[in-house]
C-alpha cells in the first residue's frame, strides 16, 4: 500500500485519446455545402434558415466526434423555449451523450437498425423515494416510465402526453458504425491504450524518484551508530564475529530514453490499429517525447477513416433533413409553434456536400503536384490557392493573388534596371577597346 501511494502521486495526467479523436473528427471542420435539388428558392431559404437557427456544422462535428469515440452516436432535435413561455419556439439539436441513452432492435431482418430508443432522464422524487425516469420513443409511441418498467402517469399529464407519437417517426438520428449490431461493442482497446501510455510514464516518474539519490549499503555496521533517513540505508549483516564493517553506495540507473519509445511504439501501433498512418517520428527523449508524439498524431494521415465517415454522414444527414423538413417542420408550422411557415417541396431533397478527401502530402509534395498541373494547364492559379489554403475565402485568395502579382511586377522592374546597367556597362568596354 506504501509503494501505491506513492505511485499515485506521480501519475501522469496525460490523455493522448483526446488528440486522436480531434484528428479523426475533422470531415465538419472544412467547407460543408447544403443545396437542394429538385426544390424552390423559398426550400433553399427554408434550409439556409435551419442551417443558421441550428449552428448545424458545429452540432454535426460534436455528433462526429462521440461516433469517433464510441462507433456510434445519437443525434435530437427538439423545439426549444429560450423565453419559457410556451409560444413561439426555435429549433434545437443535441447529440446525446453515449452513456445516457439505449437502442434496442426488435427488426429480424437489419439487426444494426434501432426501433426504440430510452432516454435516461433526470430521477423525480415521490415522497421519499427516488424515482428513476426513462423516456421511451418508438415510431409510434412515447411513454414515461420508471426504473421498474412502470408508467409514470403523473409525469404523462404534466407534459401533456397521450402514448401516441403524433410525428410517426422518432426525433432522432442515429449514426452506427456496426452492421450486425444495434449498439456496437465498446472500444476496450482504446480504453486501454488510453490508460497504458500513462502508465508506463507512471512506472518511469517512480523510477526516477530513487534515481534521484543513492542507496547507502552497510555491511556489518552499528545501527545504533546510524544517523541517517532509515528509507536511504540498507543494513547487511555477515557471519557473526565479522569484523569488516564497510559502508557503499548503490546508484539506480534507469533507461528513460528505451521506456519513451516503448511507449511510442505502443501509441503508433494502435494508431495503426484505428486506421490511422501515424506520422514518422525521429529518436524520443525525455525532452522530446511530448512534442514528438504529438507530431506523430499531427502529422498521421486519416484519408481512409475520413472516406468512411463520409459516406456514413452522407447517409445521417439525409436521414435528418428528411425527418426536419418533411416531418416534423409542417407540424410545427402548421400549430404555430415555430416563426417560420415556409413548407418544404414535397419532391425537393437536401444534398449534402462534403470537401473531396485527400491523401496527406507533404507541403513539398503538394506544391509539386500542383506545379505540375499548372504547366500542363490542368490546373489555374486560383484553384491551387484553394487547395494550399483550404480554409481561405475568395477575398482572401485574391489579395494573396495580388501580392504575388505586385511582387512579380516589381522584381521584373528590377531585372530590367540591371540587364540595362550590364548593357550600358558593355557599350563603355567596346568604345574603351575602340
Amino acid at each position: 500500500m506504501e509503494t501505491a501511494s506513492k505511485v499515485m502521486e506521480r501519475i501522469a495526467p496525460i490523455n493522448y485519446y483526446r488528440k486522436v479523436i480531434d484528428k479523426l473528427s475533422t470531415i465538419y471542420q472544412y467547407s460543408v455545402i447544403r443545396k437542394v435539388v429538385g426544390g424552390t428558392e423559398s426550400d433553399a431559404d427554408l434550409l439556409s434558415w435551419y442551417e443558421q437557427e441550428l449552428g448545424i456544422n458545429d452540432k454535426f462535428n460534436r455528433n462526429n466526434e462521440f461516433y469517433n469515440a464510441y462507433s456510434y452516436s445519437l443525434l435530437h432535435f427538439v423545439l426549444k423555449d429560450p423565453e419559457g413561455i410556451l409560444m413561439k419556439r426555435s429549433p434545437f439539436m443535441r447529440t446525446i451523450p453515449n452513456h445516457e441513452f439505449l437502442v434496442m432492435n426488435t427488426d429480424n431482418v437489419d439487426p444494426s437498425e434501432a426501433d426504440i430508443y430510452i432516454i435516461f432522464m433526470e430521477p423525480i422524487m415521490q415522497g421519499s423515494d427516488k424515482i428513476d425516469v426513462y423516456h421511451v420513443y418508438t415510431d409510434s409511441e412515447f411513454m414515461i416510465l420508471s426504473g421498474k418498467g412502470e408508467v409514470l402517469q403523473s409525469e404523462m399529464d404534466r407534459l401533456e402526453q397521450d402514448g401516441s407519437n403524433p410525428f410517426g417517426t422518432v426525433p432522432f438520428v442515429y449514426a452506427n458504425s456496426s452492421e450486425n449490431l444495434s449498439m456496437p461493442m465498446l472500444q476496450d482497446d482504446d480504453l486501454e491504450m488510453s490508460l497504458l501510455v500513462p502508465l508506463l510514464l507512471t512506472d518511469l516518474n517512480y523510477a526516477t524518484k530513487f534515481q534521484s539519490f543513492s542507496t547507502i549499503i552497510t555491511i556489518d555496521a552499528d545501527d545504533e551508530q546510524l544517523k541517517l533517513n532509515p528509507d536511504t540505508i540498507i543494513n547487511i549483516k555477515t557471519d557473526e564475529g565479522s569484523e569488516n564493517a564497510s559502508i557503499q553506495t548503490l546508484k539506480p540507473t534507469v533507461d528513460i530514453d528505451k521506456v519513451l519509445q516503448l511507449a511510442s511504439s505502443q501509441i503508433s501501433l494502435w494508431l495503426t490499429g484505428k486506421g490511422i498512418r501515424p506520422g514518422a517520428v525521429g529518436s524520443l527523449s525525455k525532452d522530446s517525447f511530448s512534442s514528438g508524439v504529438s507530431k506523430m498524431i499531427d502529422e498521421s494521415d486519416t484519408y481512409e477513416s475520413r472516406v468512411k465517415q463520409i459516406e456514413k454522414y452522407r447517409k445521417v444527414e439525409q436521414s435528418f433533413w428528411d425527418k426536419i423538413l418533411k416531418v416534423y417542420h409542417p407540424i410545427w408550422a402548421s400549430g404555430g409553434q415555430i416563426d417560420n411557415s415556409t413548407l418544404f417541396s414535397a419532391e425537393a431533397q437536401v444534398q449534402t456536400i462534403f470537401p473531396q478527401p485527400r491523401p496527406m502530402q507533404t507541403r513539398v509534395e503538394l506544391l509539386q503536384e500542383l506545379g505540375e498541373a499548372i504547366t500542363l494547364g490542368l490546373e489555374s492559379r486560383r484553384g491551387a490557392m484553394k487547395v494550399l489554403y483550404p480554409d481561405w475565402n475568395e477575398d482572401e485568395i485574391e489579395e494573396k493573388m495580388a501580392e504575388i502579382d505586385a511582387e512579380k511586377t516589381f522584381n521584373a522592374m528590377f531585372e530590367e534596371v540591371g540587364n540595362g546597367q550590364e548593357q550600358d556597362g558593355d557599350e563603355d568596354i567596346g568604345e574603351g577597346a575602340g
